[in-house]
C-alpha cells in the first residue's frame, strides 16, 4: 500500500494476532496440564484456543480480501504474498476441522495419538508441510528491499542566509566563519541511529 500512501490500521493486523496468541498461549497450557495422553489433551483450554485460532482465521481471511481489493497498490513484485496466503488458507481450514472434529466431536480415528494415520496425514500432516513449502518458497523468491539512503539536502533558507552572512562579512573586511555542520535527523531503530553515527564521525574525521 506505499504507492496510494493509504496502508490499512495497524491495529487491525495486530488484533487478529492477538487471537492467534491467546490461542497459541492456552493451546500450550491446556496440553501441558492434561497428565492424561491417551486422552488426546483435549480440555476446556485446548477448545477455547481452538475457538480462537478459528476467530483468527476468520480475520486473516477478512484482511486478505480486503488487500486483494486493493492488488493494484500493492509494490511490484510482492503480489506473490497474496498467492501465499490464498494457498495456505484453506490448508490451515482443513487442519482446524480435523482438530475440532476430535475435540468436539470425540472421534477417536481423529486422535493425534491414538487415532487412524492416514487422516491424520491427509487432514493435518501434509497441509502443514504444504503451508511451509509454499511460505518458504514465495519467500526466497522476494527480492530484497534496498536499503535506505540518508543524504542531507540545503534547503533554499539556509542557502539564502548562508549568502547574505558571506556577503556581510566580506562588505565589513572580516574573514567569513565557516557554517557549522548539522547533521540530518536520523530515522530508524537504535541500531541503525548507532550506525549512521559511526559514518557520520567518520566523515567528520575525513574532513
Amino acid at each position: 500500500m506505499r504507492k496510494t500512501g493509504k496502508p490499512f490500521s495497524p491495529m487491525i493486523f495486530r488484533l487478529v494476532g492477538l487471537f492467534a496468541l491467546v490461542a497459541m498461549i492456552l493451546s500450550i497450557v491446556g496440553s501441558t496440564e492434561n497428565a492424561n495422553f491417551t486422552s488426546g489433551l483435549v480440555n476446556t483450554k485446548t477448545q477455547v484456543g481452538l475457538v480462537l485460532y478459528l476467530v483468527a482465521w476468520i480475520g486473516v481471511c477478512g484482511l486478505f480480501i480486503l488487500v486483494a481489493s486493493r492488488s493494484q497498490s500493492i509494490e511490484d513484485g510482492e503480489h506473490r504474498l497474496l498467492l501465499a496466503v490464498g494457498i495456505s488458507l484453506p490448508l490451515i481450514l482443513v487442519r482446524l476441522i480435523y482438530s475440532f472434529i476430535y475435540s468436539f466431536g470425540h472421534k477417536a480415528q481423529f486422535n493425534m495419538l491414538t487415532g487412524n494415520v492416514t487422516i491424520q496425514l491427509v487432514m493435518s500432516v501434509l497441509e502443514e508441510i504444504v503451508i511451509v513449502l509454499v511460505c518458504l518458497g514465495i519467500g526466497l523468491t522476494l527480492q530484497v528491499r534496498p536499503s535506505a539512503e540518508y543524504t542531507h539536502q540545503s534547503s533554499v533558507s539556509s542557502r539564502g542566509q548562508d549568502s547574505v552572512e558571506l556577503e556581510s562579512a566580506t562588505l565589513q573586511g572580516q574573514t567569513p566563519k565557516p557554517r557549522q555542520y548539522q547533521r540530518p535527523k536520523r530515522r530508524g531503530g537504535p541500531i541503525s541511529r548507532l550506525v549512521m553515527f559511526a559514518v557520520d564521525e567518520i566523515n567528520e574525521r575525513r574532513r
